[in-house]
């Protein structure tokens, strides 16, 4: 995954049209991203990202979603194949680590948590690739499709996968982005492609560089395992990281984007209104 080119053919996503994942012409369904099972199951407003971060308000009025954030990208053997093989195990992380961040106990600053990594590994690939409104001849693609379509396929070289606790109740998705240091702090000295999904109580980062800023990764300790094989993996409390770390720019970061970033979004949680 070094030196990944991008090129973009932009095409018009119908009902019926080309799968993300599988690049099969299908009937599209929708993908929620992060999973429903992630207490993604509620009424959203999804704002353009980039409006939200300079304050301003869109010319367009923001989308509503009932029943959580989704994507009509993936068709329903990939959808499938997310929620039957891959998303139970995230979801259980979610879980576990959704007591502890509610939890009125005192946390360490490092506990561990048993999971099988490979499943939750390809749930967030599998939606990350769901979460793209246009499809390109991206290579990064390639290689996330390759991985999330075979079960038994290996962690790709160079793939990696970084989380950290996210206590915010927004949604927040960011796809083929850059980001590069320039005052000389640590947090991004080699430039890479990095794709975001965060969502509470977790935020995940791919990237095609082998450490970013001390962060623990998923993939670092995960090499040649298979889907049922169960490893600790740390939860570093005592790491405080702001709502819109890594995305937002400021004198020492600047954000290289490409034509997708473009469409980031911002979710935001809705209440129902009670009938009186």
């Amino acid at each position: 995954m070094k030196n990944l080119m991008m090129h973009y053919d932009k095409t018009k996503r119908d009902k019926i049209d080309i799968c993300n994942i599988c690049l099969e012409s299908k009937h599209l369904t929708w993908d929620h991203v992060p999973p429903k099972c992630c207490s993604n199951d509620q009424n959203v407003e999804i704002a353009l990202f980039f409006d939200k971060m300079k304050g301003t308000n869109s010319t367009e009025r923001p989308r509503m979603f009932q029943n959580g954030m989704k994507y009509r990208t993936i068709c329903g053997d990939c959808n499938s194949l997310l929620g039957s093989k891959y998303d139970d195990e995230l979801n259980k992380l979610v879980k576990a680590l959704t007591r502890l961040v509610n939890s009125s106990l005192i946390i360490p600053p490092i506990i561990k948590l048993k999971v099988r990594p490979l499943p939750i590994i390809k749930s967030v690939v599998g939606h990350i690739l769901a979460a793209k409104s246009q499809l390109d001849g991206s290579k990064c693609d390639s290689i996330f499709r390759e991985f999330v379509l075979n079960e038994k396929a290996p962690i790709p070289e160079g793939l990696h996968l970084y989380y950290w606790v996210y206590p915010f109740e927004n949604t927040i998705v960011v796809r083929d982005f850059s980001m590069m240091n320039v005052s000389g702090r640590d947090d991004f000295n080699k430039f890479s492609l990095l794709q975001l999904l965060k969502f509470f109580p977790l935020a995940f980062m791919l990237s095609d560089v082998d450490s970013c800023v001390n962060l623990p990764s998923l993939t670092s300790c995960s090499k040649n395992i298979s889907m049922e094989t169960e490893l600790e993996i740390p939860i570093l409390f005592y790491r405080s990281v702001e709502r819109f770390w890594p995305e937002s720019t400021d004198d020492g970061n600047i954000m290289f984007a490409t034509r997708e970033t473009q469409n980031a979004v911002y979710v935001t949680k809705r209440a129902i209104a009670k009938k009186k």
